[in-house]
């Protein structure tokens, strides 16, 4: 089964690399899609080279995409949408201190 994981502060380099490292080794959830998503595009676009190069250099079937924080508020509508239609599903949803101040 795919998960969708959405990290916002998903440009920080002190916990993205890791997260994306152990997601790629994870059984259930390496065929996830992870959306990365921050207000600095110039960061975030570093955050989706790395993961496409972590992601190739495995072989994984994990998927890595990033958007700027705009697209949060369509983020919140499905998350929204999705624990409604599904209130037992489990939604992973990481936040770095940077961006809940911002938020």
């Amino acid at each position: 089964m795919s998960f969708k994981v959405t990290i916002i502060g998903g440009g920080s380099s002190s916990f993205v690399p890791i997260l994306l490292r152990r997601l790629i080794q994870s059984g259930p959830l390496g065929d996830s899609t992870v959306t990365l998503m921050d207000i600095d595009e110039r960061r975030l676009g570093v955050m989706q080279e790395l993961g496409d190069r972590l992601v190739a250099g495995e072989e994984s079937p994990l998927t890595v995409r990033s958007t700027p924080e705009e697209g949060l508020k369509q983020v919140s509508r499905q998350f929204e949408a999705q624990a409604e239609r599904s209130p037992g599903e489990r939604i992973l949803l990481w936040m770095s201190a940077s961006s809940r101040a911002r938020v």
